[in-house]
């Protein structure tokens, strides 16, 4: 029997430095050194501010208590941790949480990088994307396109075409004055992705685990598609604003010369 663990936490201090000096320390001693359990985090709202939702795919119903004292003495639980054997779950979802597995795997590696800041966070999650949307099987002029899409169905989304329109404007003011920098390192990566022997590549995890992602969801993964990148902006900790900014830099610095 496998259980998962919910715990709603907030840390006193930052999330990243809780990720990066508590929660990844405790991942790599207890969890990833075995293939059969999971983890994963999401960055969420409350009424009290930002907090996290940590989640733990484990063998016992109880969570190791120096863990919980652990998070006791760096912030504060928002409930009680739930607990519940792992359900009969359609197979999409399985595979979405492997995703979020693979991705709080990735994601914690990027951010323990000294001195990482927000910036690399937004220029990192640009990279992530463009290997998600390559693994899903669409070249680089499918991906710009797709991008596109995904923007303007959000856009559209919004209720006041003016609220929409301006938004849209913003985003764009918004990227000028990093485009062609950002292009230029979309262009590279891109490149070295096609080019190189990709064994060797410091994003082979990341590579790797999306091409298991899209294979095992198969005809699924186009529906679940804007929910991965969505799920992979979240733990990188970018704003929804920069979130939309993403999909705006890949489906012009793709497709436009420089």
């Amino acid at each position: 029997m496998q259980y998962w663990h919910t715990i709603h936490f907030t840390p006193s201090d930052s999330q990243e430095l809780f990720l990066v000096k508590t929660f990844r320390p405790h991942l790599e001693k207890q969890l990833w050194t075995d293939t059969r359990l999971r983890a994963y985090f999401q960055r969420v709202s409350t009424e009290q501010g930002n907090a996290l939702v940590l989640s733990l795919f484990l063998p016992s119903p109880e969570l190791d208590p120096t863990f919980l004292k652990n998070l006791s003495k760096k912030g504060e639980l928002l409930s009680e941790p739930r607990v519940q054997s792992a359900p009969d779950e359609p197979l999409s979802q399985r595979w979405i949480r492997e995703f979020q597995h693979i991705t709080c795997r990735v994601v914690l590696d990027l951010i323990a990088k000294p001195n990482y800041e927000y910036s690399d966070a937004r220029l990192d999650v640009l990279k992530l994307h463009l290997v998600l949307l390559r693994s899903a099987g669409l070249n680089q002029t499918e991906t710009a396109d797709y991008c596109n899409r995904l923007l303007q169905a959000q856009l559209q989304s919004l209720s006041d075409p003016a609220q929409s329109a301006a938004l849209a404007q913003e985003l764009e003011e918004n990227i000028q004055s990093q485009f062609l920098f950002v292009k230029d390192v979309l262009d590279q990566f891109y490149n070295e992705l096609n080019a190189y022997d990709l064994s060797k590549s410091s994003w082979l995890r990341w590579i790797r685990g999306t091409e298991l992602i899209a294979k095992g969801m198969e005809q699924e993964l186009e529906r679940y598609l804007p929910l991965l990148l969505n799920l992979c902006s979240n733990q990188m900790g970018i704003y929804p604003k920069d979130e939309l900014s993403s999909l705006l830099i890949l489906g012009k610095g793709l497709s436009s010369p420089a």
